[in-house]
């Protein structure tokens, strides 16, 4: 469920943002009405926000991947680098 979650999220965030200003699809994650200079924030927090959802799901998906196959050492090895 966490998954789709963020997959609606980035899928959103990378391919429907000219789709909801140019006024072809409803305002459901984001705003386009009524919307004011700082607004850019808004847009600017959900985005950082998914992409460090997405860089600790994929820390845990990476995580269990190692813990049931012979990569551990690269595992170990990615971790040290987050």
């Amino acid at each position: 469920m966490a998954f789709a979650d963020l997959n609606l999220k980035r899928n959103y965030l990378a391919h429907r943002l000219y789709d909801l200003f140019s006024g072809t699809i409803e305002e459901t994650i984001l705003p386009r009405t009524g919307l004011i200079e700082g607004d850019v924030a808004l847009f600017s927090e959900k985005a950082e926000g998914l992409a460090e959802e997405l860089s600790d799901f994929a820390g845990i998906v990476w995580r269990e991947i190692g813990k049931h196959s012979n990569l551990s050492k690269v595992a170990q090895q990615r971790e040290e680098l987050l």
